[in-house]
């Protein structure tokens, strides 16, 4: 056996802050069943710094986790600008090359997704607020013609995927059984993220639900 790596790549606008934020809150809980969520309350930087080639802090993260912890572990993270492996694959497969060299298992991915109508409202709200000036049919046009749309940015170019099938069918063509789909709304039920944290029996899905019954586990408010 060894240590998992297991990446909630969001998407976007689909509760990952939430989820973000209940497993930084609970980080101390889900450590005593083997589930690291390491030092920040979302991880994107990993995947900007993947991007720019920048790989000096994702090595020092495995390299610690692999010096302090057994094989018995389970280490998540959590960054819905992961979602760019969906388009760049060469991101995904950086960042496995790095975890095979330090023993780890297979890197497992994990994506939860929208009604694609929803999703383009949601995402075009959010990039207006933060001043991005996008004209609407050429977006429509873009996610027509490639299943995503592209906003650069000074340090990242966002992908943002639309045509879900056919992405998660390609990326998973040489991921078997290591990449899991999952639908908005089940993601949030009974509390958001029970779902991933049940997947492939992890220890952890037990004892959360039991905890968020008994007042233990601590949840946060999704949109």
């Amino acid at each position: 056996m060894s240590i998992r790596l297991v990446i909630h790549a969001g998407t976007h606008k689909t509760a990952t802050t939430a989820f973000q934020g209940v497993c930084f809150e609970n980080r101390e809980l889900l450590a005593t069943w083997g589930v690291i969520y390491p030092f920040a309350r979302q991880h994107s930087e990993l995947a900007h710094q993947l991007q720019r080639g920048e790989l000096n802090n994702l090595r020092c993260l495995l390299d610690l986790i692999r010096t302090k912890f057994d094989d018995d572990t389970t280490l998540l993270l959590s960054g819905e600008d992961f979602e760019n492996v969906l388009v760049d694959d060469e991101m995904a497969i950086t960042l496995e090359n790095e975890v095979a060299k330090r023993g780890f298992a297979p890197v497992e991915w994990y994506f939860v997704f929208r009604n694609q109508v929803d999703y383009f409202h949601s995402i075009y709200a959010q990039l207006c607020k933060q001043g991005v000036v996008l004209d609407r049919r050429k977006i429509l046009s873009e996610i027509v013609d490639k299943g995503h749309f592209s906003v650069s940015h000074w340090d990242f170019d966002y992908n943002f995927a639309f045509d879900y099938d056919r992405y998660v069918k390609d990326f998973a063509t040489t991921r078997p059984d290591r990449v899991y789909a999952e639908r908005f709304d089940s993601f949030r039920s009974p509390f958001v993220g029970a779902p991933l944290l049940a997947a492939r029996d992890r220890r952890s899905a037990v004892g959360a639900f039991a905890s968020a019954r008994g007042g233990r586990w601590r949840t946060q408010p999704t949109r």
